[in-house]
């Protein structure tokens, strides 16, 4: 096989060129978030899996003279939260020589390339924040402005009122909003492209932006019934285990009667276990919501958060007792809404070199961070150009306590 002449590189650069603009234009969800940069050399070595550290939390005691012995030192737990990337997507096409001199194939290409490309980086980076969610707003009847204020107030007991703050409304949420709040009604008579249109103008409770998506996702209906805590349970934040491992404290193993029906994804609250803002550590009075992240086995769920009682890191007002109810949440399926604290949620961005071999390559990287390459060859016999389209990226909810999703229609 041989690398391509000047005049298919100068064509094949221009292809690029388009398919990354086009993939700029319309990405939605996955646009708003931030990237986090894991070195390439690091990720080889390193399984590509990085640890961020969480904030340290003290209590603070009245008074100013602390003990002679020491007995009142307040350990430096180091929380530290694994970031992994192992997500990749590829396209292979082969361009006919006399494709390429023709605009309106090589332009129907691009949109094919773009829009595949674009849709399922931004369904995965959706979705991904869907099922990871810890926070959930549920009402009996369709979406009201109400629910997006009840969004608010469940940021706000997590102590994340000085966060920035981001609603992304499914496309039948935003159809019911828009009916009854007008929304998206002006834009100034300014072109825009498809991301800037899906920005919605009017402030939605108190979040400081709001988009609307393209698609609809699904969080599934819950399968499960009569599902109840076996043994009282509770988590001890702590940084490594006794086989010096790091401990992630957002989740903990639940022990349950059964977990048959279960799956990733699922919503749930525990009777008698409430959230408490971890800033003030006060009791909202509300009931922690939960998250099923993996089922383990018949009777094991790793579920986040994990239930803190003790401690200056305490989220939770009591642990989960022996024989408590668990109660679902997603009782329906539904096209749920996405809102979240700026960073909590943030895309990996990663490379896959390639090297000699008569391949030749073109590397880009659209807005929000996700590269792009772009590898061709030619094939002189078949008079065929062999190109592939790779992205190599991951999306993760690293901090899952601050994002939560809104169910509607439950009743």
């Amino acid at each position: 096989m041989a690398a391509p002449d000047n005049s298919l590189l100068k064509d094949v650069h221009t292809l690029v060129d388009q398919v990354v603009e086009e993939t700029n234009q319309a990405a939605g969800f996955s646009k708003s978030l931030p990237t986090f940069a894991m070195s390439d050399v690091d990720g080889q070595r390193y399984d590509d899996v990085e640890y961020l550290p969480e904030d340290f939390r003290f209590e603070a005691q009245d008074g100013y003279v602390s003990k002679a012995d020491n007995t009142d030192a307040q350990a430096l737990t180091d929380r530290l939260i694994p970031i992994r990337r192992n997500k990749s997507l590829y396209i292979k096409t082969a361009i006919k020589t006399k494709e390429l001199r023709d605009p309106r194939l090589r332009e129907m290409a691009v949109k094919g390339f773009a829009r595949e490309l674009r849709n399922k980086a931004d369904t995965y980076a959706y979705m991904k924040a869907i099922t990871s969610a810890n926070m959930v707003v549920t009402s009996a009847a369709g979406i009201e402005q109400s629910d997006a204020s009840a969004a608010e107030v469940l940021m706000l007991d997590a102590g994340l009122g000085g966060y920035a703050s981001n609603l992304h409304l499914s496309l039948p949420h935003y159809k019911d909003l828009s009916d009854k709040l007008a929304l998206n009604q002006y834009h100034g008579g300014l072109p825009q492209t498809a991301y800037e249109r899906s920005i919605i103008p009017n402030q939605i409770g108190g979040f400081d932006k709001a988009t609307r998506a393209d698609y609809r996702l699904t969080l599934g209906a819950q399968a499960a019934a009569g599902v109840t805590v076996t043994g009282a349970q509770k988590h001890t934040v702590a940084t490594k285990d006794a086989n010096d491992n790091y401990i992630d404290n957002r989740v903990m193993d639940l022990t349950v009667s059964a977990t048959a029906g279960l799956k990733a994804g699922d919503k749930f609250t525990i009777a008698g276990v409430n959230r408490l803002n971890p800033e003030v550590r006060e009791d909202t009075s509300e009931l922690m919501t939960f998250t099923v992240m993996a089922v383990k086995s018949g009777t094991v769920a790793t579920i986040s958060p994990a239930i803190i009682v003790d401690g200056p890191y305490r989220n939770c007002s009591a642990e989960a007792a022996d024989s408590a109810a668990i109660s679902f949440l997603n009782i329906k399926a539904n096209n749920p809404s996405v809102f979240w604290a700026a960073d909590s949620i943030k895309i990996i961005p990663g490379n896959l070199p390639v090297e000699g071999g008569g391949v030749d390559k073109v590397d880009a990287v659209t807005e929000q961070g996700i590269p792009m390459r772009f590898t061709y060859w030619y094939d002189p016999d078949l008079e065929v150009m062999l190109m592939k389209a790779v992205m190599y990226f991951d999306v993760e909810v690293w901090l899952p306590s601050q994002v939560g999703i809104i169910l509607d229609k439950q009743a």
